[in-house]
């Protein structure tokens, strides 16, 4: 063996052979630069946000500059925000379905972009919620019922998750509101009352029960959860008698049995400051559009 094959050989200085391997590509930042007219437009958005949560619908002509401002600059989540920020202005004026148009633009722009997606849930919570709330206003149960899914389909958000607070105050607020399963129906005149299960009573053959929830129902229109005194019913109900007599106070024990026999047990509160409609137990009273409340003077 030649020694000299056993010396090592020096370094080579010629390059490494390139590897195959390409190099990783850097992922785009998902944050944009900011800029005076990006700065301007969060901004309006933020201020905007404020009346809303508040419940001050009247930011919606700054609130489409501030969306145009954000889309030329490029700010993505401002764009996105914007966007929220006029569904729920558009939910509260009543124009669901712009609203809805507003708010599924809003996740197509924001879905990759950290809270976004958790408030856009909110928001189209508040948006169904507050449709089911009107179709109840109108006595359409069904459909509050079909809205009402829908408005709890959206809610996928917690204690833990990014977003603002307030609106998961607002969208739990408004699905407490619009439940359709504890809310009763007034009739026009109240003629009849609906029951949450969808059970009607017909006051219409019944013109003594048919004043006395009236005069109920006016009461908590007025002011709910406010009672009416048994001096007072007895005064609507028997002008021309002394309330306090003993004629009065039997023929009142026998209306307000007659009453929870008719179906409405449930739904009226008697305690000593006087009568009321149960409003701790049944939260939401909703009236038809065709409800008269001077007739029940």
């Amino acid at each position: 063996m030649n020694p000299a094959s056993l010396v090592a050989s020096p370094p080579s200085s010629s390059p490494a052979p390139p590897s195959s391997t390409p190099a990783p590509t850097p992922r785009p930042s998902l944050v944009v630069p900011r800029t005076p007219v990006s700065a301007d437009a969060r901004a309006i958005i933020a201020r905007a946000l404020d009346q809303l949560c508040a419940g001050r619908s009247n930011s919606a002509p700054e609130l489409r500059r501030a969306k145009l401002l954000a889309d030329a600059a490029g700010d993505r989540e401002a764009s996105a925000r914007a966007r929220l920020c006029l569904a729920l202005e558009e939910a509260m004026r009543g124009d669901y379905a712009v609203a809805r148009r507003y708010a599924d633009d809003a996740v197509a722009l924001g879905a990759t972009l950290p809270s976004v997606p958790v408030d856009a849930s909110a928001v189209r919570c508040i948006i169904e919620a507050r449709a089911a709330a009107s179709c109840l206003a109108r006595g359409e149960r069904d459909l509050a019922k079909r809205a009402f899914g829908d408005a709890a389909r959206h809610v996928r958000f917690d204690e833990e998750d990014a977003g603002d607070a307030r609106l998961r105050v607002l969208a739990s607020r408004a699905l407490r509101d619009a439940d359709p399963r504890s809310a009763w129906l007034v009739g026009p005149n109240a003629a009849w009352v609906e029951a949450p299960d969808g059970a009607r009573v017909d006051l219409a053959k019944t013109p003594l029960l048919r004043r006395i929830w009236r005069c109920l129902v006016e009461a908590h229109l007025a002011s709910p959860g406010s009672f009416v005194s048994a001096r007072t019913l007895a005064q609507t109900l028997w002008p021309t008698m002394d309330p306090s007599s003993a004629t009065v106070r039997n023929r009142m024990k026998v209306a307000l049995f007659k009453m929870r026999e008719a179906g409405l047990r449930g739904a009226i509160e008697r305690t000593t400051e006087g009568l009321r409609l149960a409003n701790g137990q049944f939260p939401q009273w909703r009236r038809s559009p065709r409800f008269d409340a001077d007739s029940l003077r």
